[in-house]
């Protein structure tokens, strides 16, 4: 038992650090959000029957994409967000491009999003509802 004991403030401390580090990076998401503006599958679907001249960016790895499956659209192009300062010049070179950033989820492509205001980038928004919510109302996509 005085084992145990001697682990329990160590156990508590993690604990309390975990959920700070949940809250911090709640706080976070959220304040990324708050800063990029917000496309819903309905205007998204619009545009992309319209065919619209915009850049329809998926942020997520090439391993998901391969397992999840991707929008089909024209306008889908691909660079995982951990790429994207890397590469994004180089594929939209011009910064009033029209570009819509997506995921899975919503999260990664707000950070996106984000990112490409801070570069610069003039007329982007982020789809919230990500690919599972495109998926979820059985809208075109494309599987491996």
């Amino acid at each position: 038992m005085k084992k145990l004991s001697q682990f329990l403030p160590l156990a508590l401390l993690l604990l309390i650090f975990n959920q700070n580090i949940f809250a911090d990076a709640q706080a976070l998401i959220q304040e990324v959000k708050s800063r990029v503006d917000v496309i819903d599958t309905e205007i998204l679907k619009k545009k992309v029957d319209a065919k619209d001249k915009f850049v329809l960016l998926d942020v997520r790895m090439p391993s998901e994409i391969k397992r999840m499956g991707k929008i089909d659209a024209p306008q889908n192009t691909e660079i995982p967000r951990g790429w994207l300062e890397v590469r994004v010049e180089n594929r939209i070179a011009d910064k009033n491009t029209p570009i819509v950033t997506y995921c899975g989820g919503g999260i990664r492509s707000a950070f996106a999003a984000d990112t490409l205001k801070k570069m610069g980038y003039t007329n982007v928004k982020n789809y919230d509802d990500g690919f599972l919510g495109w998926e979820g109302k059985g809208y075109p996509a494309v599987y491996e």
